[in-house]
């Protein structure tokens, strides 16, 4: 296993995608037979740490073979992006427009107005100040 995680952390994507194959394969084969001592034991000489740092790789392939590695075997789970998505653009793509949709009012209530939306402008000014 120790051959395997040193092989995570070369720069020859060709050998991080094999050596991530071996690991998937290992650990399969492990699960298969009703054991959980392989992904202890690759957990215990930092193969999980070396998997959680390639799901930032710029490789799509070995994105999504680390993902589904750590799901199976590790219980990992997809996280939601939603809240860290980009603002909503204008037609004129030079615009950004922010707002909070209040429409039940605050706390609950009706009687708060709800915030006003800020446009930003990020073309030719308009008029010199």
């Amino acid at each position: 296993m120790n051959a395997y995680i040193s092989l995570l952390d070369v720069k020859d994507v060709r050998i991080v995608k094999i050596a991530l194959e071996a690991v998937e394969k290992t650990l399969c084969a492990a699960t298969s037979t009703g054991t959980t001592d392989m992904a202890d034991r690759f957990e215990e000489l930092g193969g999980l740490n070396a998997l959680e740092e390639l799901q930032e790789h710029q490789d799509e392939e070995v994105y999504e073979k680390t993902v589904k590695i750590l799901e199976e075997h590790f219980g990992a789970e997809e996280v939601d992006d939603s809240e860290n998505q980009a603002p909503q653009v204008a037609a004129s793509g030079k615009e950004f427009a922010f707002g909070n949709d209040m429409s039940g009012g605050f706390m609950g209530g009706d009687n708060v107005p709800p915030a006003p939306s800020v446009q930003f402008n990020f073309g030719t000014p308009t008029r010199a100040y």
